[in-house]
């Protein structure tokens, strides 16, 4: 029992030592992107194919590459640097750091992933922190890109880390 408790937890340990080391990266994007990469992988032609052929997924950086080549214009937010990355027509504009995230390791962490933008506001109202959020940009559901909050008085929200969105400067937004 004793030596299974001992593996037990030398297994949490290098898992969690694992996943510090992982690069965490959201590039927001057009819906026409195609995840499917032709060239790590075969088109299936029916579901029996599905079983004998493996299919992969585009890595990120891939589909960043991708969008540099097509000259598209999109965000890169890097967790790993804490940093956002403006791309315009496949050039890149802009760089800004990131204020605050969700904390990663509970609930109301950042998103990482590929997403679209699905809405933007000038100034949105977070019912749950009771903060405006300059300059809001909704991706993945409930998760924004926005501006420093500020409370209805005109005091900013002062926190290392925020519900699951990501904090940027004004500088950014204007």
């Amino acid at each position: 029992m004793l030596v299974f408790l001992i593996f037990t937890f030398c297994c949490i340990g290098v898992l969690f030592i694992t996943s510090l080391f992982i690069l965490r990266t959201v590039i927001t994007e057009s819906p026409e992107t195609s995840f499917y990469n032709p060239s790590n992988s075969f088109l299936p032609t029916n579901l029996d194919d599905t079983m004998k052929s493996p299919v992969y997924l585009k890595e990120i950086s891939d589909i960043k590459n991708d969008f540099i080549s097509e000259s598209k214009n999109f965000l890169e937010i890097n967790f790993s640097e804490m940093e956002v990355r403006l791309y315009q027509e496949g050039k890149l504009i802009k760089e800004v750091p990131i204020l605050a995230v969700g904390d990663p390791q509970s609930w109301g962490g950042s998103a990482a992933g590929l997403y679209k933008i699905m809405s933007g506001n000038k100034l949105s109202f977070s019912i749950v922190s009771e903060v405006y959020m300059p300059y809001a940009l909704r991706y993945y559901g409930k998760y924004y890109l926005h501006g420093e909050p500020y409370y209805p008085g005109g005091e900013k929200l002062i926190s290392s880390v925020s519900g699951g969105c990501i904090r940027l400067l004004k500088i950014f937004m204007n």
